[in-house]
């Protein structure tokens, strides 16, 4: 599996979401239960069976949103037998 990774709001903006809204309704207010996501996505992996996923960062320049590869090298790091980093480009 993969996943993304990042911070709200530092990272993946308010203006993403709103992006999103017209296909999904609001992303945000489901999405926000996920955040801190280091946490959720372990959790995640553990309930569904998943030993390692493949993490990476986002960029969407319309809305300012941008995980850069360092924050995904920092995050794999921390869970290096759980998670794969894949740059983003």
């Amino acid at each position: 599996m993969h996943s993304h990774v990042g911070e709200f709001p530092k990272q993946w903006t308010r203006e993403w979401f709103d992006s999103y809204t017209h296909l999904v309704g609001d992303p945000l207010k489901s999405v926000l239960q996920y955040f801190p996501i280091e946490g959720r996505i372990l959790m995640d992996m553990d309930e569904s069976g998943v030993d390692i996923a493949v993490v990476m960062g986002f960029v969407h320049y319309l809305t300012s949103t941008f995980v850069p590869d360092e924050y995904v090298y920092n995050f794999v790091k921390k869970n290096p037998d759980r998670f794969v980093g894949f740059s983003c480009v």
